[in-house]
């Protein structure tokens, strides 16, 4: 009769190194679970939105193209991610159906209302008015859009300085 420490070592070179070593399995890898299914492959274009300087209290909004290159229809969802996420808005998140060799336009909203500071309110030039760089990646079937943007806050007042004048009512015109 063997030893309980042999037989305890044939048990963990048999079950239990296997797996610590990766060798379960006969070199099979586990199924990417963000692949697509059989007949659909995914592209998007462009790969990089470049917002430019956007100033505080506008939003301003571009399209990418998310494609269905394979020979079936597929679903697949968007989002935005990243440490600017909370400025960017997806407009189609999903579940998005897109026929074989297919193609839907997603847009993509950068928004800066909350780099607008209210009319009154102290500010503090060095903090408040200091521009915001947003970088933030949006995402669909697994294909990337890297999102870049740089928020210039502003006041009210500086922003009513930049908006042109109403036009005149009609009682204001003369002649009329």
């Amino acid at each position: 009769m063997k030893s309980p420490t042999v037989l305890m070592l044939a048990i963990v070179i048999t079950c239990v190194l296997p797996f610590a070593t990766g060798a379960a399995g006969k070199g099979k890898k586990a199924a990417d679970p963000d692949a697509p299914p059989a007949g659909v492959r995914w592209a998007i274009e462009p790969n990089e939105l470049d917002f430019g300087e956007v100033p505080g209290g506008e939003s301003k909004a571009l399209g990418i193209k998310v494609f269905n290159q394979g020979d079936k229809e597929g679903s697949t969802r968007c989002g935005a991610s990243g440490p600017g996420a909370k400025y960017v808005a997806v407009d189609k998140t999903g579940p998005l159906m897109i026929p074989a060799v297919g193609a839907i336009e997603v847009r993509v909203t950068l928004d800066a209302k909350s780099a607008l500071i209210k009319k009154g309110a102290k500010v503090k030039k060095d903090k408040e008015l200091k521009d915001i760089p947003v970088k933030a990646t949006v995402t669909c079937g697994g294909k990337r859009a890297d999102v870049k943007a740089v928020i210039k806050p502003r006041t009210e007042e500086e922003k009513q300085k930049d908006e042109p004048p109403p036009p005149p009512k009609a009682d204001e015109i003369p002649g009329l």
